[in-house]
């Protein structure tokens, strides 16, 4: 029986980029997001050719009844859900003082907020059947900050703690909840640098180079596989932190 993953912002680099690696070593996705579902359904389609299986589903997972709705799609198209992968996110380019109240409730709902609600509605299910496997994207700006992107920062911040409680109280359940925490990935969400930008910040990162999204799938798909790996905020970056 094939296992069953439920993928949130699978219409972004990274969330696409999971969906592609775990369905290659044969897991059913459930690839979920808002906006740009042409980009999903065109994942599917590249999945099914493959030999895979693979479903979309809408839902803004900044609202607790959306989350829910796909956790329960998931169960009832594959009869359980085996690992969660939470790479819905966005972010806000600002000063502190020119942040609107907006600007931060947007930010904060969307990247924090959904993983709250999501992890919610996979442990209800996961606890029951003590086994499952959570993921949630942070980034390195969680823990060394980020000016211009606070309300990013702070939401990346508060997913890792988040996860590290989530990993205590999951445990004894047999379930396992993780973060994979990002450097500077080769995304559209870096599209905004200019190349004298790019080249700065290469000339920053120990390996010299941006991550790609590939390299975040394979190290997403090594920990759900991993048992004994819980409450780790693991990190993807270059070395530009350690």
């Amino acid at each position: 029986m094939r296992r069953t993953a439920v993928i949130t912002g699978a219409t972004g680099a990274i969330g696409a980029a999971c969906a592609r690696k775990l369905a290659k070593y044969g897991w059913c996705v459930v690839l979920s997001g808002n906006s740009h579902m042409e980009k999903a359904e065109e994942l599917k389609s590249v999945i099914v050719s493959d030999g895979g299986e693979a479903q979309c589903f809408r839902a803004d997972v900044s609202k607790s009844a959306d989350a829910d709705a796909l956790m329960e799609f998931a169960v009832r198209q594959y009869g359980a859900v085996d690992a969660l992968v939470c790479c819905a996110g966005i972010s806000r380019f600002s000063l502190v003082t020119e942040t609107s109240d907006e600007a931060w409730r947007e930010v904060i709902d969307t990247d924090l907020s959904s993983v709250f609600y999501m992890v919610r509605a996979a442990a209800r299910h996961m606890i029951r059947r003590k086994s499952g496997a959570i993921i949630a994207m942070s980034s390195i700006w969680g823990s060394e900050g980020a000016s211009m992107e606070s309300a990013y920062a702070a939401a990346k911040g508060g997913i890792e703690a988040f996860i590290k409680s989530c990993a205590k109280e999951f445990a004894p359940s047999g379930v396992t909840a993780n973060c994979i925490s990002p450097g500077v990935i080769d995304t559209p969400m870096n599209a905004h640098l200019s190349e004298d930008e790019k080249k700065a910040l290469c000339e920053e990162i120990p390996l010299g180079r941006f991550g790609t999204a590939e390299e975040v799938a394979d190290i997403t798909a090594a920990v759900i596989n991993n048992r004994y790996i819980t409450g780790q905020v693991i990190g993807i970056n270059g070395g530009i932190a350690m």
